[in-house]
């Protein structure tokens, strides 16, 4: 070993330093086995022999005098303390420091030997300093460790002669308390495991129930496994036994298998050709009834026209027959207002939009008399459904005027307006119109929908329903009657006053929006 590292171990650990450290690293085993591996000797006497406190104590006072011997134990030591070396060299002198300022708790946590080689092998020249600073930390501990045991040992000797004074009777009273509430706590302890036990106790016997159904279960399927099996087996050797009677078919059996299946092929064929001649056939009546029905149809829309000029002449005729002989017979009015003729016994569906008709009344400043109003649509077709939508205002009595138009064959439809934050109202039923005129025709089967309202807004709906092949026939008053409602519909009746009473006043609710 260099004479700077010999001198630097003896400055940082005297004889009473080294010793510790030694005693703390090696066994006795170990002590000799390193102490023979690096030639120390005592002639005529075994190191196993020595006792292990004299061994240390003598093997630090010769590596304080011979160089040799110190370079063995640094070496030893060097080994046996490595980890705790390369941790210090990685230290800086501030971590170091707080190392010092840390030794109860080192000491409570680790032996110390290691980390005091490790500082005086360390070659900086501030950790020289350090390691007695840290040793004299390390001195204070004991002392401090010895106080405390000397109190622990002189208060014991006045618990067993019974002379305690106050301090140690209030750490007796303390220690009591403690145990007490340490008591209680292991009773609740023991009580939540004692019912944690008899829970699990419970559970165990729900598993060990569960299990013996579960075993009960398993030996019933084994039993219907093992039945399936036989029953597997039974018809396995029908299937055998079915097999072997196939191979033992004779080829004249076989023979005259083939010649039935040929004979039912030719008679296949003779079908196929015999339902194609057929299909043929039907193709072309199905081409004659079509061309039929054209011919029918064409025939009856004739027909229905001859008899509309037939009607239109004679309705005609008596208008003409109605007027006054003096006039002259250019004055008489261009527009018709009487309906023309329709075919007898078609569904008829009447919907009236009393909202349109009310505006036209108020203009008028006349009523309507529902009844000839229902003749004059209706003719000599078959009614299937008549109703009228009305708008009442909340908190008004119309109960006589729906009571009227129930009394002239009518369904009565009525909703209140709705009034709005600045006091005017609004509300309508042309969307429930356009629902309910779908919806019956439909459902009731109507070849005929007539509409008696002006109102514009009801085109697309008389074009859906045209698409469906449904006749659309709408009347209403010149006054407000749009006139893409009068090119849409199949057919439009003009009213005039032959629906109206005679009367100056309207007492029919309408929409005021």
């Amino acid at each position: 070993m260099p004479q700077p590292s010999f001198d630097r171990v003896r400055r940082c650990l005297k004889l009473p330093e080294l010793v510790p450290v030694i005693f703390e690293t090696f066994s006795r085993r170990e002590i000799a086995r390193v102490m023979t591996s690096n030639g120390v000797i005592y002639p005529g006497v075994r190191i196993e022999s020595i006792p292990r406190e004299e061994l240390v104590q003598t093997w630090a006072e010769d590596a304080l005098k011979d160089p040799v011997i110190m370079a063995g134990l640094v070496k030893a030591l060097d080994r046996a303390h490595e980890k705790d070396i390369r941790q210090v060299r990685l230290l800086s002198l501030e971590e170091i420091e707080r190392t010092i300022e840390s030794v109860p708790g080192i000491c409570r946590e680790r032996k110390i030997g290691g980390l005091i080689w490790a500082l005086a092998r360390d070659e900086r020249p501030q950790t020289e300093a350090m390691t007695r600073l840290f040793l004299g930390a390390f001195y204070r501990f004991l002392e401090k460790q010895d106080k405390k045991q000397k109190k622990f040992d002189d208060f014991e000797s006045h618990l067993l002669e019974g002379r305690l004074n106050k301090k140690e009777t209030e750490k007796i009273r303390k220690i009591l308390l403690d145990l007490f509430a340490k008591n209680k706590e292991t009773q609740r302890t023991l009580e939540k495991t004692i019912k944690e036990k008899e829970k699990r106790g419970e559970q165990i016997e729900d598993l060990k129930e569960k299990e013996r159904a579960r075993e009960l279960e398993a030996t019933s399927l084994r039993n219907d496994l093992a039945e399936l099996r036989k029953e597997s087996a039974r018809k396995e050797d029908l299937i055998r036994a079915q097999e072997q009677k196939f191979k033992t078919i004779s080829r004249e059996e076989e023979e005259s298998l083939r010649r039935r299946v040929h004979d039912l092929e030719r008679q296949e064929r003779k079908l196929r050709h015999e339902i194609a001649g057929l299909e043929e056939k039907s193709a072309a009546l199905a081409a004659a009834v079509t061309a039929g029905d054209s011919l029918c149809r064409r025939l009856q829309d004739e027909l229905q026209q001859s008899r509309l000029d037939q009607e239109r002449l004679e309705s005609e005729i008596k208008h003409l027959a109605k007027q006054p002989a003096g006039k002259d017979a250019a004055a008489a009015p261009e527009v018709k207002t009487a309906p023309p003729r329709k075919d007898k016994g078609r569904r008829l569906g009447v919907f009236v939009d009393m909202r349109s008709m009310g505006q036209a009344c108020r203009q008028l400043r006349r009523k309507i008399d529902f009844q000839k109003l229902l003749d004059l649509v209706v003719l000599d077709r078959y009614l299937v459904k008549s109703a009228v939508y009305v708008m009442t205002a909340p908190g008004t009595d119309h109960s006589r005027f729906l009571n009227m138009l129930e009394r002239n064959g009518f369904q009565v439809r009525s909703r209140n307006f709705t009034i709005l934050p600045d006091g005017s109202t609004r509300g309508g039923w042309n969307a429930g119109i356009a629902v309910e005129m779908i919806h019956l025709a439909e459902k009731m089967n109507l070849d005929i929908v007539h509409l008696v309202s002006g109102d514009g807004d009801f085109v697309e709906l008389f074009k859906f329903l045209k698409a469906k092949g449904i006749r659309t026939e709408a009347s209403g008053f010149e006054i407000n009657s749009a006139e893409e409602l009068r090119k849409t519909a199949d057919e439009f009746v003009l009213l005039d006053a032959d629906v109206l009473k005679d009367e100056s006043s309207v007492d029919v609710p309408v929409n005021r929006t």
